[in-house]
């Protein structure tokens, strides 16, 4: 078995095409959206499975004697999962995002006839899944102290589709990931590791619960969707908030540039422990310390 963040050789892996799954989830994310503020009833559910249908076309199979034989109702599967993820519940942007991502990484399996409903999990068995870097903390692990990063990864496909998950990569793979973006190693600074945030690859996710990574694989079609990103997030091009500094060093979070390397915009406070301003994560002000102090902890402490 491979060590957490350990590539192996190369499998067959389930093909993802990810420009489609991105451009049904956005449309997914819109019929539900229209719909922000409200209580989901009946009619919502059967309005936005109205909208949906187009996405979800029913595959169709041939009988012995030569008629085609529809398979269980998509329709139903697809009104019966927007109603399992939405019904009674306000709709927000987070929900509706959510239930995006649910729908968009199981639109096989609901024109196959099978609803799907919020994850519960475990897996029955192990899978590969395609997953994005959403965030990355660094830690120190074992008696070693050695580093590693816990990466939160969104699953884009399979059963968990939707769901957030964390996984260790030990910092010794950043490396062989920062390469296969076509960076150099050898210029890399203590926040070069953020440029994997939105990277893609696939995991293969264990049986337990919540399940863990057991090990990674990139394809090249993920490759290169990741270098062209990165290409993007790197070469001389104009900042779209007119900053001249990197992407890494950005106070910006994704929540207001697509470009960002962390999710929330960072916020500058007076910091107690270093007696100087500083940044702050809005998620993380329960901390009291900058991000600076945070991480020099972090990195001072083993768990």
């Amino acid at each position: 078995m491979a060590y957490p963040g350990e590539q192996v050789e190369r499998l067959d892996l389930p093909k993802v095409r990810i420009a489609r799954l991105y451009k049904v989830k956005q449309k997914i994310f819109q019929a539900i959206f229209k719909h922000v503020g409200q209580t989901t009833d009946i009619v919502i559910v059967a309005d936005i499975a109205q909208r949906l249908r187009p996405l979800f076309k029913s595959k169709v199979k041939q009988a012995e004697d030569g008629f085609a034989v529809l398979t269980p109702s998509t329709d139903t599967a697809l009104a019966e999962s927007v109603a399992a993820l939405l019904l009674g519940q306000v709709i927000t942007k987070e929900l509706a995002l959510y239930t995006a991502g649910r729908l968009a990484g199981n639109t096989e399996k609901v024109a196959a006839g099978i609803p799907v409903e919020r994850w519960a999990g475990p897996l029955l068995v192990e899978e590969w899944v395609a997953v994005n870097v959403k965030d990355i903390e660094l830690v120190r692990l074992g008696r070693a102290g050695k580093t590693a990063g816990s990466f939160t990864l969104q699953v884009l496909t399979g059963s968990p589709a939707g769901e957030t998950i964390t996984g260790i990569f030990w910092a010794s793979m950043f490396g062989s990931m920062l390469r296969r973006l076509k960076m150099k190693t050898s210029d890399a600074s203590v926040l070069t590791y953020r440029h994997l945030v939105h990277s893609k690859f696939m995991v293969q996710l264990t049986t337990d619960d919540p399940p863990k990574i057991k090990q990674y694989q990139d394809t090249p079609v993920l490759n290169r969707l990741n270098r062209m990103f990165h290409k993007a997030r790197t070469t001389n091009r104009e900042c779209p908030q007119k900053h001249t500094f990197s992407c890494t060093d950005c106070y910006l979070g994704y929540d207001e540039c697509s470009m960002a390397t962390h999710p929330t915009t960072y916020v500058l406070k007076a910091c107690p422990s270093c007696r100087a301003s500083g940044w702050f994560d809005p998620r993380l002000l329960v901390q009291k310390i900058c991000l600076d102090c945070q991480v020099k902890q972090k990195m001072m402490s083993r768990r």
